[in-house]
């Protein structure tokens, strides 16, 4: 799935580098040449999240002689393809120091992923048995600033730190079988992303970002009744981070 990914961001740029050069911004000689990118600008994108969940210090009964450590396997893929919306604008200080700010929100599938046991728990299940869930929501918004360098007055080269605000819900079983929802991972998670684009066409530009998105992390408790009535309490550390990577074009009203 990466290897699609990749192939359509690049394709992407592609097409903004074979843009007849009589449409790049440019100027006649002794008249002073305007940036592209000081702009506000609409976009839309594609891409890929690649986010690891782990469910990490995982005890059942802590405090009793017999605790049980790591039996859940809660370490979670969620490999995903996304759709982006992007708002926000910006200006290249004497042509050159980019300064811009914007808002974006990625769109994904959101699906349940199973906590299963990794040993027998007398009372709790068998090894393998389903025990849990896991999900990732799949609408993700984000704010961020981008710092950059203007080349040949139509590249733009950035970083871009930002505050995204994911949210992984935790689900658990009870005696009857009913999913209990125990709490959610929704804390703002930073990250910070490197980019390229190029603007062609006067008011349309294209860029190709990564994106890391640095460890997110929680701790649960729940509190339930085994099979045999008695009380049981599992803890453990819930945690996310990953990558995305996105091609974005984007429609350019200049100031």
């Amino acid at each position: 799935m990466k290897k699609i990914i990749l192939a359509g961001a690049m394709s992407v740029l592609a097409i903004s580098l074979n843009v007849n050069a009589a449409d790049a911004v440019a100027a006649d000689e002794g008249e002073a040449v305007s940036c592209p990118f000081d702009s506000v600008y609409f976009g839309l994108g594609i891409g890929g999240s690649f986010w690891k969940n782990k469910a990490e210090n995982v005890i059942l009964d802590a405090d009793a002689a017999n605790a049980q450590k790591d039996f859940l396997d809660g370490n979670k893929d969620a490999n995903r393809f996304i759709g982006t919306v992007v708002i926000g604008g910006g200006k290249a200080l004497k042509g050159k120091f980019y300064v811009g700010a914007e808002c974006l929100v990625d769109f994904t599938s959101s699906k349940n992923k199973d906590i299963n046991l990794n040993k027998d728990i007398a009372n709790v299940g068998r090894k393998g048995e389903k025990f849990g869930s896991l999900k990732n929501r799949g609408i993700v918004p984000a704010l961020g600033l981008r710092f950059g360098y203007v080349v040949n007055n139509n590249w733009l080269v950035y970083v871009k730190p930002s505050l995204l605000f994911p949210k992984t819900t935790y689900k658990f079983k009870d005696t009857e079988g009913k999913e209990n929802e125990i709490g959610s991972l929704s804390k703002a998670a930073f990250s910070v992303a490197l980019g390229l684009e190029k603007a062609f066409c006067k008011k349309f530009s294209a860029r190709l970002e990564g994106e890391y998105v640095f460890r997110n992390n929680k701790t649960f408790e729940y509190k339930f009744k085994d099979a045999a009535n008695a009380d049981r309490k599992l803890a453990f550390k819930g945690k996310t981070d990953g990558w995305n990577i996105r091609a974005i074009c984007a429609y350019n009203v200049k100031y």
